[in-house]
């Protein structure tokens, strides 16, 4: 039976679930239908059953709403108000030089009677300049009605909770906005990064290499589960640990300059990773390790999906990339498609949203219609830094070639790659 105005007598119904919860009666199909009321959208009228003359009425409004936070808001910068432009200056690795304070196996009179060394000779420091130019413009608004909705609502507290809903649900918008810019940064990050061929880590194609293996993925993921995220593990640990180094391997470096030296601290490291595989991780596989706290990544956040939640692990994404071969950014020719993204190891400069401003401005009441508008308006540069250190982590979607030459830290050049390989 659907929904009925008419009051049901539920003691059967409780009494039998009851006796099934002793163990008295042996389990059996319960009916609720006439018992659970199910939220519907058509309105139901009826009379009261004892004098049945008057038409029911509501007795209570539930305002359902509850507070958002947007996921990701580590990525979210300090504001820049002023200017179109944002430049980063970087200094190139220099070399050491020839001593000039000894006589040496490479000058051996350089001190010799006679000899004078120059002391004013110009070695000026080297510098590129990466420039981030635009901006991205963002609108939201609402409409505040002053009476009209009032027929419907009982008195002025409950006009209160209604629109005290309604503004809940339109910040809960906001939010979500918020989370999709940083998504658009994320995805973009870890496409651009595929289609440059530089930090792109292959968990699966590495572990077979190493172990002399050919299991598929989904093999990895659940009989060899253990033993793959041991390795997967120690792996990102090492590359965090390696990061720290000053070097050149965990980003682009320029063609035709000096290579750019790069090094990220610990505590300006960031960790996003696909949730659901951590979480089987820590549930099947770290109760059979004997420390599992060696295994511990330490502070990082985590993703539900990363860009549809039809296809959680997946990324399909046309990026913005660096041509190292000329410095300019470039629209990828085709869509990278990963099937399977674990996550990805980031210095905290090397992607995020910088605010420029934000405000909301209200209308004055319109005489006419009897209510007022509340805009809200941003203005942000959403980047990505690819001379900052940053490791991705999927598992297939990059040719043998490729990922073994990102297994030996080489980098190679920056054409798009074929993403169809899966490993197996």
């Amino acid at each position: 039976m659907a929904n009925t105005l008419t009051i049901q007598d539920a003691y059967a119904l409780i009494n039998g679930i009851a006796a099934q919860a002793l163990g008295s009666n042996a389990i059996q199909a319960v009916d609720t239908t006439s018992y659970v009321t199910v939220g519907e959208a058509i309105l139901r009228t009826g009379l009261e059953i004892t004098l049945n003359a008057l038409t029911y009425t509501f007795g209570r409004t539930i305002f359902s709403i509850r507070p958002y936070r947007a996921k990701l808001s580590s990525m979210e910068r300090e504001e820049e108000r002023f200017g179109m432009i944002t430049r980063k200056i970087t200094y190139l690795t220099g070399q050491a030089e020839e001593s000039q304070d000894w006589n040496t196996d490479v000058n051996a009179t350089q001190l010799d009677d006679g000899e004078s060394i120059d002391h004013y000779k110009i070695r000026k420091p080297k510098a590129v300049q990466l420039n981030f130019p635009g901006a991205q413009a963002l609108q939201n608004h609402i409409t505040r009605f002053r009476d009209q909705v009032a027929p419907a609502l009982r008195d002025p507290a409950e006009m209160i909770r209604f629109w005290e809903g309604a503004m809940a649900q339109f910040y809960n918008d906001i939010e979500r906005q918020r989370e999709a810019r940083t998504r658009a940064v994320l995805l973009n990050r870890i496409a651009g990064q595929v289609v440059m061929g530089v930090g792109v880590v292959d968990l699966a194609y590495e572990y077979n290499v190493e172990h002399g293996t050919s299991y598929t993925r989904q093999e990895l993921l659940t009989t060899y589960e253990e033993d793959f995220w041991k390795f997967a593990m120690a792996r990102i640990k090492k590359d965090s640990d390696a990061m720290t180094d000053y070097g050149t391997a965990y980003h682009a470096n320029l063609d035709g300059y000096q290579p750019i030296g790069r090094h990220t601290p610990k505590d300006r490291q960031r960790m996003i990773m696909y949730n659901p595989a951590f979480i089987d991780a820590e549930t099947n596989v770290y109760s059979t390790i004997f420390r599992p706290e060696y295994l511990n990544i330490g502070s990082f956040e985590g993703v539900n999906y990363w860009q549809s939640k039809d296809n959680p692990p997946a990324v399909i994404c046309k990026p913005n990339y660096l041509d190292v071969s000329d410095g300019e950014s470039k629209s990828a020719s085709d869509p990278v498609e990963l099937p399977y993204v674990l996550g990805i190891l980031y210095d905290e400069e090397a992607m995020g949203v910088m605010p420029k401003f934000d405000y909301s401005i209200a209308t004055p009441m319109n005489a006419a219609g009897n209510y007022w508008n509340l805009y809200v308006h941003w203005l942000f540069k959403m980047y990505n830094d690819f001379t900052e250190n940053a490791i991705v982590y999927v598992m297939g979607g990059t040719v043998p070639e490729v990922a073994e030459l990102n297994r030996i830290g080489r980098r190679y050049g920056t054409g798009g790659i074929n993403s169809n390989w899966t490993p197996s």
